[in-house]
């Protein structure tokens, strides 16, 4: 195996951990904060303030994006060795990077700063769902595509209940809702990751591999 392609799977091994590190950082320190709601109150609010806990927290926030940007580089390059769609990846790429830079955002600066979560610079993580699906399809095993089937309608519905057109209380469920919205994203780019990482050359016909889009 050439050592390109060993540091490009080495890359996505790590992106494993982005959805593993987010969810086990709130998870502690959530649990370790008295009062903390995880059902009505973000994830942001952990981050709060100069207690050890909040420290923990934004250093879990910076750390999880590192690990996506790192992922990103992976997806970039995956099109070398793997028969994803090279125009697709770098798409993926790009929004998973706009993830990775909210993250490190939201961990330096801690709410109420203003530029928490990066603004603008983070936007590509609502694509990220579709992304997936779209560049995943063909290398994808039957259960992998159900899971990106189920994603893209569970982001539609957490997108749907968040901005008020529907029933939901998003007062009561405001930190449930946030949470479900990011499984959609940050378990996305896991899973991504763990794909195009089984992914072989011959993992495809070969009249149906294509160098781009």
């Amino acid at each position: 195996m050439p050592a390109p392609r060993r540091f490009d799977r080495a890359a996505l091994t790590l992106g494993l951990g982005v959805p593993v590190l987010y969810f086990l950082t709130q998870g502690v320190i959530g649990v370790l904060t008295p009062g903390y709601s995880f059902r009505q109150q973000a994830a942001s609010d952990l981050g709060v303030g100069d207690s050890a806990r909040a420290l923990v927290f934004n250093l879990g926030a910076v750390s999880t994006g590192v690990l996506a940007a790192v992922a990103a580089y992976g997806f970039a390059a995956a099109p070398r060795w793997s028969p994803v769609p090279a125009v697709r990846a770098r798409l993926t790429a790009l929004a998973v990077a706009s993830t990775g830079a909210a993250a490190i955002a939201a961990g330096v600066f801690p709410l109420p700063d203003p530029r928490h979560g990066g603004g603008p610079i983070g936007a590509g993580m609502f694509v990220i769902p579709l992304l997936m699906a779209t560049l995943l399809w063909r290398v994808a095993s039957p259960w992998a595509r159900a899971y990106l089937v189920l994603n893209l309608a569970l982001f539609a519905g957490c997108a749907a209940m968040l901005s008020g057109s529907t029933p939901v209380d998003q007062v009561a469920n405001g930190g449930l809702l946030q949470r479900l919205l990011a499984v959609t994203v940050f378990g996305a780019i896991g899973i991504g990751c763990a794909i195009v990482t089984a992914t072989r050359p011959d993992s495809v016909r070969s009249d149906s591999v294509q160098v781009g889009d």
